[in-house]
């Protein structure tokens, strides 16, 4: 993703549920924690999932709705 540090690594959607889960990876956990807050601002409903430390990057969820879900 252009301009935050982050790679997308899976991408699910679940219409049942309404949530998309994007699965990243950065060179820190403040970037994730920094992304999660930009889509915040933007109005989605963000919930940042397990974040594991992997050979100098995390690994970590994104889980993303609409408001109203």
């Amino acid at each position: 993703l252009p301009g935050t540090g982050l790679s997308v690594n899976n991408i699910n959607y679940n219409k049942i549920r309404g949530d998309l889960v994007v699965q990243v990876s950065a060179p820190r956990s403040e970037s994730l924690v920094n992304f999660s807050a930009t889509l915040i601002k933007a109005g989605l409903n963000v919930e940042i999932g397990t974040i594991s430390q992997q050979e100098g990057s995390v690994l970590g969820s994104l889980k993303i709705q609409a408001f109203g879900r």
